[in-house]
């Protein structure tokens, strides 16, 4: 009889942190169809949020995503519990990497962060630099196309020795 107590209170807990997931992901949706963002693109942001729910990777590759917009999105992800991140070929520049740093200062659940084709440059690549010396989670990161430059390059080869949770940089 303790155990089924126990299991029911349990699915209550579990069936209640669903419950705000969605609220949460339904008013971020609201915000970005308020901010500008086409129907279409908020859909499919919705959509990939509650798939993230089930599988704890989250697709949100060539989906347009501004600077702006990835900031509504970044607070959901210390409730979502997300693994796997892809943001590539979006346009995110150096203030969504600023951004996006702050929050994998803090992010343990995320081991890959997929970013590559964005707009990051030398600024934003120093910023994801300084948080990758912090965060331990992170195994794999991709960086790909981002005209990182010397500066940037630099400050991630720096960031390495002290992060060696890092199995792969691309």
């Amino acid at each position: 009889m303790k155990k089924h107590l126990a299991a029911t209170r349990i699915q209550k807990i579990v069936r209640g942190k669903q419950v705000r997931h969605h609220l949460a992901i339904k008013r971020l949706i609201s915000t970005l169809k308020k901010d500008g963002t086409p129907e279409e693109d908020a859909n499919v942001i919705s959509d990939q949020l509650l798939n993230s729910l089930k599988n704890g990777y989250l697709d949100l590759s060539h989906l347009q995503i501004s600077d702006e917009i990835l900031q509504d999105i970044l607070p959901l992800l210390s409730i979502l519990n997300i693994t796997s991140l892809d943001l590539s070929g979006n346009n995110i520049g150096p203030a969504g990497a600023t951004s996006l740093a702050k929050t994998l200062e803090t992010n343990t659940s995320i081991t890959e962060l997929h970013l590559s084709d964005n707009d990051i440059g030398p600024a934003g690549a120093k910023e994801l630099a300084e948080a990758l010396k912090i965060n331990k989670s992170i195994k794999k990161i991709d960086l790909y196309g981002n005209d990182l430059g010397p500066t940037g390059s630099i400050a991630l080869a720096d960031a390495l020795k002290t992060n060696t949770s890092i199995e792969e940089l691309h």
